[in-house]
């Protein structure tokens, strides 16, 4: 993780910062950012706090990689699963 782009590992998956709005920040799934429109991932999360609200579900498998978690900061939170 930085400080400059910030990222969230759940599930291995990547989730990239989107936009802060007061209350809450939007992350979405790295697989958003592809050139094709329709094979964009739609799943993302919205914290608030100490809790993320995982919404909507994967188009595409994980690419588990060991050496993502190696300078990263890990953080308790409460998640929390929605359609």
């Amino acid at each position: 993780m930085g400080i400059k782009n910030p990222k969230i590992m759940l599930d291995d998956h990547d989730y990239r910062l989107y936009r802060k709005l007061p209350g809450k920040t939007v992350w979405l799934c790295s697989h958003y950012y592809i050139n094709e429109k329709e094979f964009r991932c739609k799943n993302r999360i919205e914290t608030s706090g100490r809790v993320a609200y995982v919404k909507g579900i994967h188009n595409h498998q994980p690419r588990p990689r060991k050496d993502k978690y190696k300078n990263m900061l890990s953080q308790m939170v409460t998640i929390v699963r929605q359609p």
